[in-house]
């Protein structure tokens, strides 16, 4: 067995976890999991207090995926 993690955004889960593809495939079942992290985008530039000051955040909302597969796969 083979253990697949993906980090992805959280708009995308549903683009990534496609229940077809993954049956189609053998792969029956998935976790996911909410994290914080940062790449290479190194961050984002918050507006906070109506926009009068600029905050930049490092770590990013992110999505893991993880699921298991038969080695042959």
């Amino acid at each position: 067995m083979i253990k697949i993690e993906a980090i992805v955004r959280p708009d995308r889960i549903n683009i990534v976890i496609a229940i077809a593809a993954l049956n189609q495939v053998g792969c029956r079942g998935f976790n996911v999991q909410n994290i914080n992290g940062r790449g290479q985008q190194q961050g984002v530039e918050v507006f906070t207090g109506r926009g009068a000051t600029n905050v930049t955040r490092t770590s990013l909302p992110k999505a893991l995926i993880t699921t298991v597969v038969p080695e042959a796969d």
